[in-house]
This record gives structure tokens, C-alpha cells and sequence, in this order.
């Protein structure tokens, strides 16, 4: 079976103690969402079944672990007990039901040297960067936020050009 079901019982020994990378799917049953990332999620199991990830999943509504996210669907990588982070030092958490930035982040770690079984990471917190080792990945807003985000920076300079001559 691709994919691991887990309950805060399990928690620990399916994600904090697994000697792989883990991937957690926080869903519910109620989420429309989540709904639709059940099948992509197991076929994203499927491909990557023999490669050094554990794909995981958790119901939020039966569980005090979910209490970790602030959303769902939410997509957890966890390393050696810890939360993998991004470049920036946040928790990589991709949230929302676009499996592509999940499959990325996924391909990224397979296809890394690092996670190894010959070359296993050491026991402490690293930032995303670190695990990856040479990839470099690109964690950007989609572009049509990106240009949302920029339409906004843009309107706040003009309030505040306005301001200064009133």
C-alpha cells in the first residue's frame, strides 16, 4: 500500500521515529478540497512507492496531532522528527488542493544524494537548504499572485506618494 494511515497513537512511530523522509497529509472528511487531492495524492504515492519518501495520511478531525497546521489540505515534509524548513527557516507546510508544489518538494528529496541510506542526516534541525543539499528549489508564489502582490505594493506606494503631498 502506498500511503500509511496514522493516528495520534502511531504519530510518533509512523512520522517522527521514520528513518525516511515523511510526507503527512493533513485532510478531512468534510473538506471539499481534500477531497480532490485523495486520488493525485495516492498516484503521487504509486510513483514515488520505491523511492526513500513515506507518504502518510491523517484525519484532523480525529486527531490532536493535526493541531500542528492551520489549514487543510495541508502537506507536511518531516525529517528525522522535525519539520523540514524552507530556505527562509518557516516550516515547509504547502497548504491547498494543487498537488505541483507537492510533487516538486517530493522530487526534490528522491532525487537528492543527501537522503541516501549510505549518507543518512544527522539527528538535528536544518533548514530545507541544508537537507536538499545542492538543489536549489523555488518556492514562489504562483504567478498570478505574484502579480497580485505587486498591484498591491504598487497601490500602497501611491497612497502614500498622495499622502506626502497633502
Amino acid at each position: 500500500m502506498p500511503t500509511v494511515t496514522t493516528t495520534d497513537a502511531d504519530f510518533e512511530n509512523d512520522v517522527l521515529q521514520a528513518e525516511k523522509p515523511v510526507l503527512v497529509d493533513f485532510w478531512a472528511e468534510w473538506c471539499g478540497p481534500c477531497k480532490h487531492t485523495v486520488v493525485p495524492y495516492g498516484k503521487l504515492a504509486e510513483k514515488y512507492m520505491n523511492k526513500e519518501i513515506i507518504f502518510v495520511t491523517e484525519d484532523v478531525d480525529n486527531e490532536i496531532t493535526s493541531g500542528q497546521i492551520m489549514g487543510v489540505p495541508s502537506f507536511v515534509f518531516y525529517l528525522n522528527g522535525n519539520r523540514i524548513n524552507d530556505d527562509n527557516g518557516k516550516n515547509l507546510t504547502i497548504t491547498g488542493a494543487d498537488l505541483s508544489q507537492v510533487e516538486k518538494v517530493v522530487s526534490e528529496i528522491t532525487n537528492s544524494q543527501h537522503f541516501s541510506p549510505s549518507n543518512p542526516p544527522e539527528k538535528k534541525e536544518l533548514s530545507f537548504q541544508e537537507q536538499i543539499s545542492n538543489v536549489q528549489p523555488n518556492f514562489r508564489a504562483p504567478p498570478q499572485q505574484q502579480q497580485q502582490q505587486q498591484n498591491l505594493q504598487q497601490q500602497q506606494q501611491q497612497q502614500q506618494n498622495l499622502q506626502q503631498y497633502n
